[in-house]
């Protein structure tokens, strides 16, 4: 949320009587659809302070106690031991516009935004700011049929579009835009069909083809000429093909976690699964549906190492809109192209092209050696004991092997496969 200063934080709004006996305040104030402020209040009179990092019990006893809007939302999203970031990202489902709440300690600003500049961009539920509520002031960019797509960013410096997974959304990059937002001007933006979006209704609106082009339409929404691409997932796959289809408005390519269905022995069980996929959303809901495929075999990597990320992740997941994920299995998943059957076509790309996958991420292991192998301007890199969502599971590495490859893209260090690495000989002494 955007704030101009720790004045305009809040407005004032009437407090719980108990509160006056407690030593600290942690005070939440989000607003709802209708511009209603949801205040969640959370006290103790033990602790000397406050600050992020897990949540004590008495805190949640307190969010459960003191909720002036909406218990019935709120206080079944409280658990023990839930970290104060996932706090705030598992209430926020009651607007899927609003991310980051501004969060008080003692009447003190202690969070606000951490993506759009402060004073950049009028909030749609700040009525300091926004007193009509007026949606059109989100910051959105719209795509040649009239799709409306939601970005965040952060950060100065060349462009850099971060394009999101399946079971994501541009909350999935948060650990790449607080390191990238350091040395670039970082866009993360929700595909259409993920609120705050447009979820158009006919999954004839989503396809491949649509999903490298909206890149494109956030692109000439911020004005710039070219940008990195970095994708993951089926954004690993939206970047390849926007690398395909708009080659010369890339700065360079970051494919991750990109193969699913693309080996020909497996391509009809994954059509059949995104059937299955999209039809038991349709009939059961995210709730339900996240709880299975939050567990598959390329994801379980992650719920071991770090449970709290990966419930945050199967939140995430949870909120998304039934209708516009099962379109996009239907649209996007499903009907995207085979990479055994662009092989020509990555034969002729020249821009700078890092394809990066956990070794535990089955799918997307021959699928990358394919591209290493047919793109000249591409090189592999693998991380060790690593899932699907590699970005989260091991953000360290992660933004580290991106951050050199974009440093050697930038610095012009970046090569093309000499033509002699590719032979029929295997030693280079034929007999």
């Amino acid at each position: 949320m955007v704030v101009k200063d720790e004045a305009d934080a809040a407005p004032a709004v009437s407090r719980p009587r108990a509160q006056s006996v407690c030593a600290k305040q942690l005070r939440i104030l989000f607003f709802s659809s209708s511009n209603d402020p949801i205040v969640i209040v959370a006290v103790s009179p033990h602790d000397p302070g406050l600050e992020p990092g897990p949540l004590r019990r008495t805190h949640q006893h307190a969010l459960g106690c003191f909720v002036e809007h909406h218990p019935h939302h709120l206080v079944p999203a409280i658990e023990r031991g839930i970290s104060f970031g996932s706090m705030i990202r598992a209430v926020g489902h009651i607007d899927p516009a609003v991310r980051h709440p501004i969060v008080e300690v003692d009447g003190k600003v202690v969070l606000k935004d951490r993506h759009v500049p402060v004073g950049a961009v009028p909030h749609p539920h700040n009525p300091a700011e926004n007193p009509q509520g007026d949606k059109s002031k989100m910051p959105y960019a719209t795509t040649d049929d009239g799709v409306r797509l939601y970005y965040e960013e952060t950060g100065k410096g060349r462009p850099l579009i971060l394009v999101h997974e399946f079971a994501g959304d541009l909350r999935s990059f948060e650990p790449q835009l607080r390191h990238f937002g350091k040395r670039y001007r970082v866009i993360a933006f929700n595909a259409r069909g993920f609120p705050p979006s447009d979820v158009p209704e006919s999954p004839e609106s989503y396809s491949q083809a649509r999903a490298a082009d909206d890149i494109l339409s956030v692109l000439d929404h911020i004005a710039e000429k070219k940008a990195h691409i970095v994708g993951l997932s089926m954004g690993g796959f939206a970047t390849l093909h926007f690398g395909l289809r708009h080659h010369d408005r890339a700065l360079s390519l970051c494919v991750g976690g990109c193969g699913y269905g693309a080996e020909l022995e497996t391509r009809e069980t994954f059509r059949s699964e995104a059937d299955t996929i999209a039809n038991f959303i349709r009939s059961s809901g995210m709730q339900a549906f996240s709880e299975r495929y939050a567990y598959g075999p390329t994801r379980v990597q992650f719920e071991n190492k770090d449970p709290r990320g990966f419930a945050e992740f199967k939140q995430i997941l949870s909120e998304h809109s039934a209708v516009g994920s099962a379109n996009t299995q239907a649209g996007v998943q499903k009907e995207r192209p085979s990479l055994y059957s662009l092989v020509e076509e990555m034969k002729k790309m020249t821009v700078p092209t890092l394809v990066i996958s956990g070794d535990e991420d089955w799918p997307c292991l021959l699928p990358g050696i394919l591209m290493k192998q047919s793109i000249p301007s591409a090189a592999l890199s693998i991380i060790p004991n690593a899932g699907h969502a590699i970005n989260i599971e091991e953000p360290d590495e992660y933004n580290r092997i991106v951050g050199e490859f974009l440093s050697q893209v930038d610095s012009g260090r970046w090569p093309m496969r000499d033509p002699r690495a590719i032979s029929k000989s295997i030693t280079g002494i034929k007999p």
